[in-house]
């Protein structure tokens, strides 16, 4: 069965392509699991969860004498104290946590499966590009597609969503990253009239965005030369729905009708009944291209605005190399 995972930044359109994805026979994905990352404060992701238990155990284990770890590890004894390297132990708990998590999904994945099915997987939008690299260590034969969006516009779209789950209280509103200051300052910034001098979140907070974003830039870029991944910005998803849909399609089931694509599309266009009714038409906010240039204003604007062009400038000493 072919595994599939949607991933990039939140507000990068990973919800529009699993709808999409959703209404063409033969394929399935199943929302969020949260599989390999979680970006909420107080919720691990699976990933974590069993990484945190098994490097107990594995410690444990060395101490012990009983040496599971590895072959190759060799426990040193001194004065009755038993000694495994850090680095050996991290690695043996390491793909232990890899074999339980690919466990654990594919049986998560498979209790979905029908005889219809050709292809299933998860929509996993992430703030750490570290699980991209979990992903494709768990699951080498899976396919990626790897969803991006503008600087500003995520910022602007992520910080509203943000804004929205608390005042909603929704049980996924409680991002990491985000802190009760941001939320007042978004809060201030939505009510306010006058916003030329206004953050709409600190300014710390605004740079660790920035700086994953940045991150996910660089990743995007370097994933577009991978072969089992598929790189769109959102932007393009947009403009040229069909044909992105379309690859989409051909990397993630290629044996399905490609007939199908364009229902999909007319199902979950944004002008569609799905998308104008329900809680869909509060989850998919500030959709246009360009939405976060009108939002962001003076400072943050600016501080914005620096950040992007140092991101340029820096990838272009990057290609000169």
């Amino acid at each position: 069965m072919q595994k599939f995972f949607i991933t990039g930044l939140p507000k990068t359109g990973s919800t529009w392509v699993m709808q999409m994805l959703n209404d063409i026979s033969g394929i399935q994905c199943l929302g969020e699991g949260r599989f390999f990352s979680s970006g909420l404060r107080h919720v691990p992701s699976l990933y974590d969860s069993i990484l945190t238990g098994t490097l107990h155990w594995a410690e444990f284990i060395a101490q012990r004498k009983r040496n599971w770890l590895d072959d190759n590890d060799s426990i040193r004894t001194i004065e009755k104290y038993n000694y495994v390297s850090e680095s050996r132990t991290r690695k043996a708990t390491d793909h232990l946590t890899k074999i339980m998590i690919q466990s654990a999904i594919e049986a998560l994945l498979n209790d979905h499966i029908t005889l219809e099915t050709v292809a299933i997987g998860d929509k996993t939008p992430t703030l750490e590009v570290e699980a991209l690299q979990r992903i494709e260590n768990v699951f080498p034969d899976a396919n990626i597609v790897f969803l991006h969006r503008g600087l500003h516009d995520f910022l602007a779209s992520f910080m509203c969503h943000y804004h929205r789950s608390m005042r909603d209280r929704r049980p996924d509103a409680n991002f990491e990253i985000f802190t009760v200051d941001d939320f007042l300052a978004i809060d201030t910034y939505l009510k306010s009239s006058e916003k030329k001098s206004l953050l709409p979140v600190t300014e710390t907070t605004l740079n660790r965005l920035i700086q994953v974003w940045i991150e996910f830039d660089e990743a995007f870029t370097n994933a577009k030369s991978r072969h089992n991944f598929i790189t769109i910005n959102y932007e393009s998803l947009l403009e040229d729905t069909h044909t992105h849909m379309s690859e989409i399609l051909k990397l993630v089931a290629p044996k399905v009708e490609s007939s199908d694509v364009e229902n999909a599309i007319h199902q979950w266009s944004f002008g569609s009944q799905n998308m104008q009714s329900g809680p869909n038409n509060a989850h998919i906010n500030s959709r246009e291209v360009g939405y976060g240039r009108t939002f962001f204003a003076g400072k943050s604007k600016n501080h914005i605005d620096q950040a992007l062009e140092h991101r340029i400038l820096s990838f272009k000493d990057e290609s000169e190399i």
